[in-house]
């Protein structure tokens, strides 16, 4: 464990930190009420595309690649894509809803170079985890890909967003995910990915409750994979605060959606492909608190001024 903490930290601080968020693909087996995607016609990146823009990211120190979707399970040319990363010594990140994970592709994705992988829970309860999800049954795929990737030694964790039916019961709900051997992600709602969303619509005094919650439960020592840093610029989001780590994205980290690169999923303002060249674009933003974005921020803004705190979380990640 020392080792892999030791080796990434060398990466972090071998050069400037940057970090893409990749939707691959906008295929899905869900249709989540919080997401919109699985309405729209599915679009996935070509592979050899894919290369290129690999090369391209490498080329502009990119350390960090976040593979997502739709599901990315999906996407065919996974292993080879996650290969061909691995081979460019970028980190590579996995975000799945775990239900079309197997023992045969876990083995797969092991072997080649894969190691951080988050999964969607939702909820402790069966029955609400799969409303959620559109479709029975997910909740016990999602349990038994826990249960195959703990077995392989992945670093894993869960990526629950903050709804109505978890609020207020984030103990219980952070206990159970702890319980399957993991840490608990929190993400911060965001409605407008899908205007019909009423699932992540909450009011600023029960986000304020939720937050403050999750501050006081990774202080007692619960297994929470955020850091301080994110989780108290939330509250502060919706206290109407200054964030004391700005957002990052355009100039240190970028959203990648199929083959055409932007500032964020929410801007549209700064766009860039193979063609048009690597461009940085850094915004002054405070409209979200989208964890891919905010969290890295987060995350950077202790790499450059508080490496103390960031080795601790780092520490708490590994150990827990």
């Amino acid at each position: 464990m020392k080792a892999e903490i030791t080796s990434l930290f060398k990466i972090f601080f071998s050069r400037t930190y940057k970090h893409v968020i990749w939707e691959i693909t906008n295929a899905c087996n869900c249709s989540c009420a919080m997401c919109g995607l699985w309405q729209k016609k599915p679009s996935s990146v070509d592979i050899r595309t894919a290369e290129k823009l690999i090369d391209l990211m490498h080329k502009n120190n990119v350390i960090y690649i976040q593979l997502t979707g739709g599901e990315p399970l999906l996407y065919k040319d996974l292993i080879p894509l996650i290969e061909y990363i691995y081979r460019k010594k970028i980190i590579i990140h996995l975000a799945t809803n775990g239900t079309l994970l197997t023992e045969e592709y876990a083995d797969k994705l092991k072997k080649a170079g894969l190691k951080y992988i988050c999964i969607s829970l939702d909820h402790y309860e069966p029955e609400i985890h799969d409303s959620v999800r559109g479709h029975k049954g997910c909740f016990s795929k999602a349990i038994e890909a826990v249960r195959i990737l703990k077995d392989k030694n992945f670093f894993l964790y869960s990526s629950s967003i903050i709804n109505k039916y978890n609020y207020k019961n984030l103990k219980t709900f952070i206990r159970f995910v702890n319980s399957l051997g993991i840490s608990f992600g929190a993400c911060f709602p965001y409605p407008d990915f899908n205007k019909n969303d009423r699932l992540s619509n909450l009011s600023d005094n029960d986000l304020t409750d939720a937050i403050k919650e999750l501050i006081e439960l990774k202080n007692k020592g619960y297994n929470i994979a955020n850091t301080n840093a994110y989780l108290t610029d939330c509250l502060r989001f919706v206290e109407k605060k200054e964030a004391r780590y700005p957002c990052l994205a355009g100039s240190r980290i970028f959203g990648l959606k199929i083959d055409e690169f932007r500032t964020c999923w929410m801007k549209k303002d700064n766009i860039f492909n193979l063609e048009t060249g690597w461009k940085e674009k850094g915004i002054n933003c405070n409209e979200c608190q989208l964890a891919c974005f905010r969290e890295a921020s987060a995350f950077i803004g202790l790499e450059q001024h508080n490496r103390k705190e960031l080795f601790k979380e780092f520490l708490n990640f590994f150990n827990n």
